[in-house]
Protein backbone atom coordinates (compact mmCIF):
# COMPACT_ATOMS: atom_id res chain seq x y z
CA UNK A 1 0.00 0.00 0.00
CA UNK A 2 2.80 2.46 0.89
CA UNK A 3 4.70 1.55 -2.27
CA UNK A 4 1.66 2.45 -4.33
CA UNK A 5 1.35 5.87 -2.60
CA UNK A 6 5.05 6.60 -3.06
CA UNK A 7 4.85 5.59 -6.71
CA UNK A 8 1.82 7.83 -7.25
CA UNK A 9 3.52 10.71 -5.43
CA UNK A 10 6.68 10.36 -7.53
CA UNK A 11 4.63 10.12 -10.72
CA UNK A 12 2.62 13.21 -9.74
CA UNK A 13 5.83 15.09 -8.98
CA UNK A 14 7.24 14.30 -12.44
CA UNK A 15 3.99 15.24 -14.17
CA UNK A 16 3.92 18.59 -12.35
CA UNK A 17 7.62 19.21 -13.00
CA UNK A 18 7.21 18.44 -16.71
CA UNK A 19 4.16 20.70 -16.89
CA UNK A 20 6.07 23.58 -15.32
CA UNK A 21 8.98 23.04 -17.69
CA UNK A 22 6.68 22.98 -20.73
CA UNK A 23 4.86 26.14 -19.65
CA UNK A 24 8.19 27.85 -18.99
CA UNK A 25 9.45 26.85 -22.44
CA UNK A 26 6.28 28.16 -24.06
CA UNK A 27 6.61 31.48 -22.28
CA UNK A 28 10.26 31.78 -23.29
CA UNK A 29 9.40 30.98 -26.91
CA UNK A 30 6.67 33.62 -26.96
CA UNK A 31 8.92 36.23 -25.37
CA UNK A 32 11.72 35.48 -27.79
CA UNK A 33 9.39 35.64 -30.77
CA UNK A 34 7.86 38.93 -29.66
CA UNK A 35 11.25 40.47 -28.89
CA UNK A 36 12.68 39.33 -32.20
CA UNK A 37 9.76 40.82 -34.06
CA UNK A 38 10.14 44.23 -32.43
CA UNK A 39 13.93 44.47 -32.50
CA UNK A 40 14.80 42.74 -35.75
CA UNK A 41 15.73 46.04 -37.39
CA UNK A 42 18.11 47.00 -34.60
CA UNK A 43 19.68 43.54 -34.35
CA UNK A 44 21.24 43.87 -37.78
CA UNK A 45 23.78 46.34 -36.35
CA UNK A 46 26.66 45.46 -34.03
CA UNK A 47 27.30 47.74 -31.06
CA UNK A 48 30.59 48.33 -29.30
CA UNK A 49 30.20 47.20 -25.66
CA UNK A 50 32.30 50.07 -24.31
CA UNK A 51 31.00 53.07 -26.24
CA UNK A 52 27.57 51.78 -27.23
CA UNK A 53 28.14 53.12 -30.74
CA UNK A 54 27.64 51.14 -33.94
CA UNK A 55 30.73 49.11 -34.87
CA UNK A 56 32.25 50.34 -38.11
CA UNK A 57 35.77 50.87 -39.47
CA UNK A 58 35.46 54.54 -38.46
CA UNK A 59 34.38 53.83 -34.87
CA UNK A 60 37.87 54.29 -33.41
CA UNK A 61 38.22 57.66 -35.11
CA UNK A 62 34.85 58.83 -33.81
CA UNK A 63 35.56 57.66 -30.25
CA UNK A 64 39.05 59.23 -30.27
CA UNK A 65 37.77 62.61 -31.44
CA UNK A 66 34.47 62.77 -29.57
CA UNK A 67 34.60 60.90 -26.28
CA UNK A 68 37.51 62.90 -24.89
CA UNK A 69 35.14 65.78 -24.20
CA UNK A 70 31.73 64.15 -23.79
CA UNK A 71 30.10 60.78 -23.32
CA UNK A 72 29.21 58.74 -26.39
CA UNK A 73 25.70 58.74 -24.92
CA UNK A 74 25.38 62.25 -26.34
CA UNK A 75 26.05 60.88 -29.84
CA UNK A 76 23.67 57.94 -29.38
CA UNK A 77 20.83 60.21 -28.28
CA UNK A 78 21.34 62.80 -31.03
CA UNK A 79 19.83 62.60 -34.51
CA UNK A 80 21.09 65.27 -36.89
CA UNK A 81 21.38 65.55 -40.64
CA UNK A 82 24.88 65.94 -42.06
CA UNK A 83 24.42 69.72 -41.99
CA UNK A 84 23.24 69.48 -38.41
CA UNK A 85 26.34 67.49 -37.40
CA UNK A 86 28.55 70.04 -39.18
CA UNK A 87 26.83 72.85 -37.26
CA UNK A 88 27.39 71.00 -33.96
CA UNK A 89 31.05 70.41 -34.77
CA UNK A 90 31.53 74.10 -35.67
CA UNK A 91 29.82 75.14 -32.44
CA UNK A 92 32.08 72.80 -30.42
CA UNK A 93 35.14 74.20 -32.22
CA UNK A 94 34.09 77.78 -31.50
CA UNK A 95 32.66 77.44 -27.99
CA UNK A 96 34.24 74.30 -26.52
CA UNK A 97 37.76 74.39 -28.03
CA UNK A 98 37.33 71.30 -30.20
CA UNK A 99 40.39 70.95 -32.40
CA UNK A 100 40.31 71.07 -36.19
CA UNK A 101 39.36 67.58 -37.35
CA UNK A 102 41.23 68.08 -40.62
CA UNK A 103 41.07 65.17 -43.06
CA UNK A 104 39.22 63.09 -40.43
CA UNK A 105 36.16 65.33 -40.53
CA UNK A 106 34.71 63.73 -43.68
CA UNK A 107 35.04 60.20 -42.27
CA UNK A 108 33.51 61.24 -38.94
CA UNK A 109 30.61 62.99 -40.70
CA UNK A 110 30.04 59.96 -42.95
CA UNK A 111 29.80 57.75 -39.84
CA UNK A 112 27.48 60.13 -37.97
CA UNK A 113 25.24 60.58 -41.00
CA UNK A 114 25.06 56.84 -41.65
CA UNK A 115 24.20 55.72 -38.12
CA UNK A 116 22.99 58.78 -36.20
CA UNK A 117 20.83 60.76 -38.59
CA UNK A 118 17.03 61.06 -38.59
CA UNK A 119 16.84 58.72 -41.59
CA UNK A 120 19.12 55.99 -40.25
CA UNK A 121 17.66 52.52 -39.81
CA UNK A 122 18.49 52.57 -36.11
CA UNK A 123 16.59 55.82 -35.63
CA UNK A 124 13.47 54.44 -37.31
CA UNK A 125 13.61 51.32 -35.15
CA UNK A 126 13.87 53.31 -31.93
CA UNK A 127 11.31 55.99 -32.72
CA UNK A 128 8.23 56.24 -30.61
CA UNK A 129 4.84 55.46 -32.01
CA UNK A 130 2.89 58.08 -33.91
CA UNK A 131 1.05 60.58 -31.68
CA UNK A 132 -2.52 59.63 -30.88
CA UNK A 133 -5.29 61.54 -32.55
CA UNK A 134 -9.05 61.61 -32.01
CA UNK A 135 -8.63 61.24 -28.26
CA UNK A 136 -11.89 61.46 -26.38
CA UNK A 137 -11.08 62.86 -22.96
CA UNK A 138 -13.34 62.39 -20.00
CA UNK A 139 -13.64 63.98 -16.56
CA UNK A 140 -12.44 61.77 -13.75
CA UNK A 141 -15.07 61.57 -11.05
Amino acid sequence: MNVRRVTLAVAAFFVIAMGITCVSDLRNDQTTTDTTATTSLVDTLNYDPHSGLVVDTTLGLVVANCSGCHSTELIRKSRFTRDGWIAKIRWMQKEQNLWDLGKNEKSILDYLEKYYSPSSLDARAQMRREPLDDIQWYDYQ
